[in-house]
């Protein structure tokens, strides 16, 4: 599908794209990447609470600690 231009619909940017049938289609430009990848808002989570205990635990491990002085 190729790309043809923007248009507004109801306050929302949209994607003009040709379908493979030759038809336009729109599509919610902030649905696709057309305008670049989107940057993370604000810090990004990677592990949740069980990771950071078995992270820590693995790091205790690493570093010869078996965690028994806690």
């Amino acid at each position: 599908m190729a790309a043809r231009s923007f248009t507004r619909l109801h306050g929302v940017l949209m994607l003009v794209i040709e379908l493979p049938d030759g038809s336009p289609g729109t599509i919610a430009a902030a649905a696709t990447d057309v305008l670049g990848p989107a940057d993370a808002a604000g810090p990004v989570v990677v592990l949740d609470a069980a990771g950071w205990r078995r992270l820590r635990d693995l790091v205790a491990v690493l570093s010869g600690r078996d965690g028994a002085a806690r």
